[in-house]
């Protein structure tokens, strides 16, 4: 399941993502505190770079130790910024920096999958007067599948 996603739905989900397994219960508490209305504004986004994340995952974060500031978060951030300041903010080491960089990575990586597409096949003579294959398998009577 998504990070970000199984931590705003914690208190809906009985099951625990592996990355919130060992929590604090200060963390669980800040976890559960999220409203409806937060978890509506970060699901109803059409937009996904305009998701808003809740100051209270945020929290969770920087108790975690994953966010490159020295005071706790006390407003949401949306999901663009909260990727660029992941990636251009002053980190005071470099396991510090790792677990940012980590995290965001993952959360890009399950926010905008890469769809790979198959490449084209193509069929002619003597590489001239090139004709779609998938154009071909919508004629009928065509060997193509």
């Amino acid at each position: 399941m998504l990070i970000l996603k199984s931590g705003i739905y914690f208190r809906l989900d009985t099951k625990k993502n592996k990355f919130y397994k060992n929590l604090s219960e200060k963390c669980v508490s800040l976890l559960k505190s999220i409203k409806r209305r937060q978890r509506k504004k970060f699901k109803s986004e059409k937009d996904k770079t305009k998701k808003l994340i809740p100051w209270q995952l945020l929290q969770v974060f920087w108790e975690l130790d994953f966010l490159p500031i020295i005071e706790k978060p006390q407003t949401g951030m949306r999901l663009k910024s909260f990727l660029d300041f992941l990636s251009h903010g002053d980190y005071t080491d470099q396991r510090h920096r790792f677990k940012g960089i980590w995290l965001r990575d993952k959360i890009y990586e399950q926010e905008f999958p890469v769809i790979k597409r198959e490449p084209a096949i193509f069929v002619g003579i003597n590489d001239t007067n090139l004709i779609p294959v998938s154009y071909l398998r919508t004629i009928p009577g065509t060997i193509y599948k």
